[in-house]
């Protein structure tokens, strides 16, 4: 299908700018050691070195203020989860959900309390305890607290997603979105903010109904931008996954390929659009922490296309020359919600 990809799919609207961090070289360096000293990838040295270099560059794109141990160890963990992201929810092979649970259950406590199996020769155990123990060390109680509640959220959602392939469960928009909100990473990724940006936004903000509404819009027009830049890597026999533009079909099955593209890439531009008009009714009134918080988000939906088009992991000939960054959105958009009942509460608050 890589032929009929509209050219729509490789232009992402984004009124943000760019950032690198510059010290990615160091962290790359320092990545690959660390996979290497914790055997990551089991003795192949390729992967190994690919997930370090992932982990790395994840880090210097979507965090790129992050600095020193802290910016080290979380490109460290980044390697580690890309890794586990394989494991977890495997393609081109049969998945056991029971499996991936009990995986993922140890993942899960080795973060809440990193010394649960200290002599576990478990290799995925020992480096995500070396990684926590670092991490308790360079963030404050708080960060902590909300970065291990934000990965654990997400190593708990993998196994949902886990489960539907192994049934091979075919998903409506809004099912999609139900699920893809969690697995895809939304609650992981603003789980990093606070420690990046060197601030303790108060609780009573993060909860507010409207801020919720318009961190999670903008970071799932972000996770649907994977959907876009790892599409011809996933379009291959057996790397088959779930992506925006399948579900779209399942609802319309008179939908071609071409136009679910187009149509989920304005559901995207639509979530995107949402997010920086509740953003510029936040602002009015939000404190200094909060207003660096919402700096840390655009920067992970700017540098997640960077890194997503860039990463040996995604990076694909087809796409390479034609990736555009553009200010407008794809389509003259409608200001109304979208019609899934798992999202359309955000725009309630407009």
């Amino acid at each position: 299908m890589s032929g009929s990809v509209p050219a729509e799919l490789f232009s992402f609207y984004l009124p943000f700018s760019q950032e690198t961090n510059p010290a990615v070289g160091i962290l790359e360096t320092g990545t690959l050691s660390w996979a290497e000293k914790f055997d990551l990838c089991r003795g192949d040295a390729q992967a190994a070195t690919l997930y370090a270099l992932t982990g790395a560059n994840f880090m210097a794109h979507v965090y790129p203020h992050a600095n020193g141990d802290l910016a080290q160890a979380l490109s460290d963990y980044s390697a580690w989860g890309f890794a586990v992201n394989d494991q977890a929810v495997p393609t081109g092979q049969a998945i056991r959900t029971c499996d991936a649970l009990n995986s993922i259950f140890q993942w899960v406590w080795t973060m809440r309390s990193p010394n649960s199996w200290i002599a576990d020769d478990n290799s995925f155990l020992a480096a995500l305890r070396d990684t926590f123990l670092r991490l308790s060390d360079c963030m404050t109680p708080l960060q902590m607290h909300r970065f291990t509640t934000g990965q654990t959220s997400w190593l708990l959602d993998q196994s949902w997603e886990a489960s539907l392939r192994e049934r091979g469960a075919e998903l409506t928009v809004n099912e999609y979105l139900a699920m893809r909100i969690g697995a895809g990473g939304v609650y992981a990724a603003i789980s990093y903010i606070d420690a990046v940006e060197g601030i303790e936004v108060s609780g009573q903000e993060l909860a507010s109904p409207i801020v919720r509404a318009a961190v999670e819009a903008g970071i799932l027009a972000g996770v649907l931008d994977n959907d876009r830049y790892s599409f011809i890597k996933e379009s291959r026999p057996r790397s088959k996954k779930y992506n925006i533009f399948d579900a779209l079909r399942y609802d319309n099955p008179s939908l071609s390929p071409q136009q679910a593209i187009l149509d989920g890439i304005a559901i995207r531009d639509r979530l995107l659009v949402l997010y920086t008009r509740l953003c510029n009714q936040i602002l009015q009134h939000a404190s200094e922490e909060l207003r660096q918080y919402f700096i840390g988000a655009d920067r992970i939906i700017s540098g997640n296309v960077t890194f997503g088009t860039t990463a040996l992991r995604y990076l694909s000939p087809a796409s390479a020359a034609t990736i555009q960054r553009t200010e407008e959105p794809s389509a003259d958009l409608p200001a109304t919600p979208l019609p899934y009942p798992t999202i359309s509460w955000w725009w309630d608050h407009l």
